[in-house]
């Protein structure tokens, strides 16, 4: 899997399109694990786009370690956490725009080092 993300653009394309659902899914009630009616007729008690939004936070965390060990910059694993908890943490979600900086920061970190 490293020598599939040793091409940028294949980083690149990965990443932005674990991203996208990160910028939609708040849309959809992603961000509260409140138990919610979206939920319920699923059988779910909590609404099914959180942990569709957990999930993706996973994905680029994952994306990122990977591509972080062949670069040898692990310092950019801690860019999608610190996101997370912008995303989520009341208070700190106040401001999404600072996540996605976040995110787009390790984006762009991952694209330009090489080894």
């Amino acid at each position: 899997m490293n020598k599939v993300l040793s091409s940028t653009i294949v980083f690149a394309a990965l990443y932005v399109t674990l991203v996208a659902p990160v910028i939609i899914l708040p849309y959809l009630g992603s961000k509260s694990a409140v138990p919610g009616e979206a939920g319920f007729p699923f059988g779910f008690a909590i609404n099914p786009a959180f942990w569709l939004h957990l999930l993706t936070y996973f994905g680029l965390f994952i994306l990122t370690w990977l591509r972080a060990d062949y670069i040898g910059r692990f310092w950019i694993t801690a860019l999608p956490v610190c996101a997370l908890a912008f995303d989520f943490v009341p208070g700190l979600s106040s401001v999404p725009i600072i996540s996605v900086t976040f995110l787009m920061v390790a984006l762009i970190v991952g694209m330009i080092s090489s080894k």
